[in-house]
């Protein structure tokens, strides 16, 4: 008769006892000037949702999440399955700190990097110069790169600008609006991670007000440079 060898049953699997676990305080580098926080290597606003599920250990089935401020901190409140026919719900306080940290912008921008010059020359007025300035702070808003600086000089303005899409792009608005004439060239300026880094100044002349050419919008083209 042959021997049957004795299998004990499955073990039913063990019910979790909670669903998440988290930290009880987060540090975070947050840069001063436009509070941006540090995600990994990035700088984008905070985002108390993607900082949670970043830092949460998934103990259980997490259904929902949903985050409330707290004082200090921030209530991160889960709700789920610790296994079959066993839903569940918690609460987490989880207290935020911060660090000032300047972000690669604003260290960039305080460092003196630009990467373009608008030569600003010729019959140009208060009214070129603040919409200039009006354009950039508009562009920053998708290109934080897009900071600027101005200095002025003998015979107009040079505005250093920390992108040269934003500066292009400029430049060719003031074509059309103003009729002013662009002049662009590059410049080495030095090496980074074996790649040539290159300035382009764009000199950008006005002419006398009495006779703005009529300049059709269809003459602007793509960006100079892709981001």
């Amino acid at each position: 008769m042959p021997r049957v060898r004795y299998r004990p049953p499955p073990e039913p699997p063990k019910l979790v006892d909670k669903l998440i676990e988290l930290p009880k305080e987060m540090k975070l580098s947050k840069c001063p000037e436009d509070g941006f926080v540090l995600h990994g290597d990035e700088w984008l606003p905070f985002d108390p949702l993607r900082a949670a599920k970043k830092a949460a250990v998934i103990k259980g089935e997490v259904d929902d999440w949903e985050i409330q401020p707290a004082k200090d901190g921030m209530e991160v409140i889960v709700t789920g399955w610790l296994g079959e026919g066993h839903p569940a719900s918690e609460r987490h306080f989880v207290k935020l700190t911060y660090k000032d940290s300047l972000c690669n912008v604003h260290q960039a921008a305080r460092g003196g990097y630009f990467e373009a010059i608008l030569q600003i020359r010729g019959d140009w007025i208060g009214e070129n110069f603040h919409f200039i300035e009006h354009r950039l702070e508009e562009l920053q808003r998708k290109d934080r790169y897009a900071f600027h600086r101005d200095k002025p000089v003998k015979g107009g303005l040079d505005v250093m600008v920390g992108s040269k899409n934003a500066a292009w792009k400029v430049a060719q608005e003031l074509k059309i609006r103003f009729g002013a004439e662009l002049t662009k060239s590059t410049k080495l300026v030095g090496m980074k991670d074996s790649k040539r880094i290159q300035r382009l100044t764009i000199a950008v002349r006005f002419p006398e007000r009495k006779a703005v050419p009529n300049i059709a919008e269809e003459e602007v083209g793509q960006p100079l440079f892709k981001p």
